[in-house]
């Protein structure tokens, strides 16, 4: 249950793993970012989060690989620049407006739930694939919630057993 006071960065890229160890209370992990460019980014971010806890990473997200080993939640305050997996049926609750630039999947079907806040503005939330299709990769659900007149876009082939728009605005993909 340690956590860090501001940024985590590197001097050269791909460099530095961090494995934060299962969570047993809620608390900010990471109070600001993690690396500090897709020049100068985590080879790995690994975060265990125990069942019904809620881990918060406070800003960006810049790693080759965030894989989410956890059944509790994570929640994230920035964009997460680089692929995304989970490896147990866990959940990343996204701020408004904020993305993935890379794929997200899982390493069994049906696990992994992505929550993005309400959008205020047209946003690419999701650059990469969301999911693998016909392979154990498929993600349990993503749920998503744009503004009245905002479209939420996934860019990406999408295979999640279910994909929710709870917003009066648009999903495209």
């Amino acid at each position: 249950d340690k956590t860090v006071t501001g940024n985590i960065t590197t001097n050269a890229d791909g460099k530095g793993t961090i494995d934060f160890a299962t969570a047993t209370a809620a608390k900010t992990l990471v109070s600001g970012n993690i690396g500090s460019s897709t020049s100068l980014d985590m080879t790995l971010v690994t975060v265990n989060t125990g069942n019904t806890i809620t881990s918060t990473i406070g800003g960006d997200i810049y790693t080759i690989t965030l894989d989410v080993e956890s059944t509790g939640t994570l929640a994230i305050g920035g964009d997460v620049t680089g692929a995304t997996a989970f490896g147990h049926d866990g959940a990343i609750n996204m701020a408004a407006d904020k993305k993935f630039v890379g794929a997200i999947t899982a390493d069994t079907t049906n696990n992994g739930t992505v929550n993005f806040a309400a959008t205020t503005t047209d946003t690419v939330l999701v650059s990469g694939a969301s999911g693998v299709a016909g392979t154990p990769k498929i993600l349990k659900a993503i749920n998503l919630a744009p503004a009245t007149g905002v479209t939420g876009t996934l860019t990406g082939a999408v295979a999640a057993t279910a994909v929710n728009n709870n917003g009066a605005g648009t999903l495209a993909y």
